[in-house]
């Protein structure tokens, strides 16, 4: 018998994934941007990267919204989200918890908002493993 592997044995925090510092030794990784706030939305752009920083073809992923930056605290849902780059295939937690596909290039883009003061961190599982967003601030 098998077992699934653990997606959270292996995480990168945000600044092990930022600007080509500390990056990690994998072959494949994700690369995730985080915007500035435009009327309580902002924009997260991922990247899939190969060994050459750039891989061009569709990829899946599932990303999950949470409330700390190592990925192991709760599910945290915006008030919406919209997909400007990729395809949205399923959500599993409303507002949430998604599985999605890049584009050719590898990338995808999602506009989440919500109103009010909060952080909250992106999730992007890949190749089993969790790559971690900087924090993601909304504020009135």
């Amino acid at each position: 018998m098998t077992t699934q592997p653990d997606f959270r044995e292996q995480k990168f925090t945000a600044e092990q994934l930022s600007d080509g510092v500390a990056q990690p030794t994998y072959r494949n990784n994700v690369a995730i941007t985080v915007g500035a706030e435009s009327t309580n939305t902002l924009e997260i752009s991922v990247k899939v990267r190969d060994q050459n920083d750039d891989l061009e073809e569709i990829t899946p992923l599932r990303f999950i919204i949470t409330d700390t930056a190592d990925g192991e605290g709760t599910i945290t849902a915006v008030d919406s989200e919209s997909f400007t780059t990729g395809t949205e295939i399923f959500e599993r937690v409303n507002h949430a918890d998604y599985d999605v596909l890049t584009d050719a290039s590898g990338d995808f883009v999602a506009e989440l908002t919500k109103t009010g003061d909060a952080t909250v961190y992106m999730g992007v599982y890949y190749g089993n493993r969790l790559f971690m967003s900087t924090a993601i601030v909304f504020t009135t």
